[in-house]
């Protein structure tokens, strides 16, 4: 690999680093044993606010097996990720 190749694959890595402007991953506290329905609360809520309100922005939900209760919320914002705590299912 010359100079010239290593510069290329350089540049081609650092355009895969995240941004600013890359949503954030966030992790939000959940009744212990429930993470899996939340999820799926979570992402009916999602549409049907999504509808309303075009500027609430969820990527994501993701409930590890490993990881009780809590789970993950890919957002643009924290405030974002703290609204899905109006469930009734969060302590």
């Amino acid at each position: 690999m010359d100079q010239e190749d290593f510069e290329r694959a350089s540049i081609r890595q650092q355009a895969r680093q995240p941004t600013k402007n890359d949503p954030k991953l966030f992790m939000v506290k959940v009744k212990p044993g429930m993470e899996r329905e939340i999820c799926v609360q979570l992402l009916n809520k999602y549409f049907h606010i999504k509808a309303e309100n075009p500027e609430i922005r969820v990527y994501s939900v993701v409930a590890m097996d490993h990881l009780k209760g809590y789970i993950y919320v890919e957002a643009d914002k924290l405030e974002t990720a703290r609204s899905v705590r109006i469930l009734p299912t969060f302590p």
